[in-house]
C-alpha cells in the first residue's frame, strides 16, 4: 500500500535527519547510500541517551482509517422516426428509448503500523522498492502522496515539545483526515435527418445520445500514537488507543454527515 511506503520513506528521512544532528554522520550517510539497513543498526554501541531517544518512538503506532465511496452513472437515449406519406399530408410517427445504468461501491479497511516495524521490517523493503517519490496522482489521490512527511513531523515536533495529549488519556494522540473528490463526466449526441424519396414508409430521422459519469470520494483519517512513558513497549497499548480514536472520529463524521 502506497500510504505507507510514503510513510516509510517519511520516517527514514527523519530518523536519518537526526541521527546526522545527533552528530553520526557516518551512519546517516551509509543509510542514505543503501549500503545500511535500520534493521542492522547496532543500537547497543549508540550512547544510552542517543539509544533512549529512539527506543522512545520504536512503538509509536499508525493508524489508517480508509473509506472510498465510488459511484458511476451511465444513460443512453436513442429515438427514430418513420415517415408515412398519406393522401392529404405525411405523417411521421416516432420511437424512442432510454436507459440508465448506476452502480455504487463503498469500501472501507483499516491498517495499523509501528514506526519501528515500518522502518526494519525486510517485506517494506522489498514492496517499497518501486515506489520512490512518486508524485501527486489527480485521479486516485491516495494512491500518490498525500503529505505523511508533514503529520509525522508534526506529531515529532508536538511531542518533543511536551505539548500533545489526548481527549481521554495520557496517551498523546495525533488525528488528521484528509478526504479527496475526484468527478469525471462527459457526454456525446448525434443525429440524421433524411430527405423524403418515393411513396413508401421510410426513416425520417434518428437521433441519439449518451452520457456518463463518476464520482469517487476518497478519504483516510491518520491518527498516530506515542505508546506511554514508562510503561513496558507492549504495543497494544498504543494500537487499542488508535483503534478508539478513529472509531470516535468516524462516528464524529457520520454524524456530521446526517446534520448536512
Amino acid at each position: 500500500m502506497r500510504i505507507r511506503c510514503e510513510a516509510r520513506i517519511a520516517l527514514s528521512a527523519m530518523a536519518i535527519g537526526e541521527l546526522r544532528r545527533l552528530g553520526f554522520a557516518d551512519i546517516a550517510r551509509r543509510l542514505e547510500a543503501g549500503e545500511l539497513t535500520f534493521a542492522q543498526i547496532n543500537r547497543s554501541r549508540l550512547p544510552a541517551a542517543v539509544r533512549a531517544r529512539f527506543d522512545r518512538y520504536d512503538g509509536t503506532t499508525i493508524g489508517y482509517s480508509f473509506n472510498f465511496n465510488m459511484s458511476e452513472s451511465e444513460n443512453a437515449t436513442a429515438s427514430v422516426g418513420v415517415l408515412f406519406p398519406l393522401v392529404r399530408a405525411p405523417v411521421v410517427l416516432g420511437a424512442a428509448a432510454t436507459g440508465n445504468l448506476e452502480r455504487q461501491n463503498v469500501r472501507a479497511f483499516r491498517v495499523i503500523d509501528t514506526w519501528e516495524r515500518l522502518l526494519t521490517t525486510p517485506r517494506m523493503d522489498e514492496r517499497c522498492r518501486e515506489y520512490g517519490d512518486s508524485a501527486v496522482n489527480a485521479v486516485y489521490p491516495i494512491t500518490g502522496q498525500i503529505g505523511m512527511l508533514e503529520q509525522l513531523k508534526l506529531f515529532f515536533d508536538l511531542t518533543e515539545s511536551g505539548n500533545l495529549v489526548s481527549s481521554d488519556s495520557l496517551i498523546p494522540t495525533l488525528i488528521d483526515t484528509v478526504q479527496f473528490t475526484t468527478k469525471i463526466s462527459g457526454s456525446i449526441n448525434g443525429g440524421v435527418q433524411l430527405a423524403r424519396l418515393g411513396n413508401s414508409a421510410q426513416f425520417a430521422s434518428a437521433s441519439g445520445s449518451a452520457d456518463a459519469s463518476r464520482s469517487d470520494i476518497h478519504k483516510v483519517t491518520i491518527a498516530i500514537a506515542l505508546p506511554p512513558e514508562n510503561a513496558p513497549l507492549d504495543r497494544t497499548i498504543a494500537e487499542q488507543q488508535i483503534v478508539r480514536d478513529l472509531s470516535r472520529q468516524e462516528e464524529l463524521q457520520a454524524l456530521a454527515g446526517l446534520r448536512r
